[in-house]
């Protein structure tokens, strides 16, 4: 059940999967990339009288996948990507699982805005000492045009 994503650029679109790698704690479902939760960005404001007004907004789905990476190639796969869809500035479309038929899709936006995954050991790759990274992709999903029409 391997994730996926494509660009809004691409047409048609170019599916690239995510590289095969251990999924630490990403979602309650196991090892799919399922939505572990949801963000809500409601405005609240209170009146002098201590009275609280809430407007409802958005309602988007939340991803976090960690991704435990043990090669300079898959560090450079997640780079490729953060710099392809520039850190937050573009929305992109996320697969969490490409085999699946029908296949869901989601319109999403990186949440971080740097490229900064930490190193947790190091490890010995072809006679070279490479640092082991978990990389946490965390993942928002953007309003379509049709919600904020209605």
């Amino acid at each position: 059940m391997p994730a996926g994503y494509y660009l809004t650029t691409d047409s048609p679109p170019n599916i690239i999967e995510f590289p095969s790698a251990e999924r630490i704690s990403s979602t309650p479902q196991g090892r799919r990339a399922g939505p572990i939760g949801r963000r809500f960005g409601d405005l609240e404001l209170e009146s002098e009288e201590s009275v609280f007004w809430i407007y409802k907004q958005a309602r988007r789905r939340a991803w976090s996948l960690t991704f435990r990476i043990l090669s300079v190639a898959m560090l450079e796969f997640f780079e490729t990507h953060f710099l392809a869809v520039d850190g937050r500035a573009d929305a992109w479309y996320f697969i969490p699982d490409v085999d699946e038929s029908p296949r869901q899709e989601y319109l999403v936006r990186s949440v971080r805005r740097e490229f900064l995954p930490p190193g947790v050991e190091a490890t010995i790759e072809n006679g070279y000492l490479v640092q082991v990274f978990d990389y946490v992709l965390e993942l928002e999903e953007e309003s379509a045009a049709a919600q904020i029409l209605l």
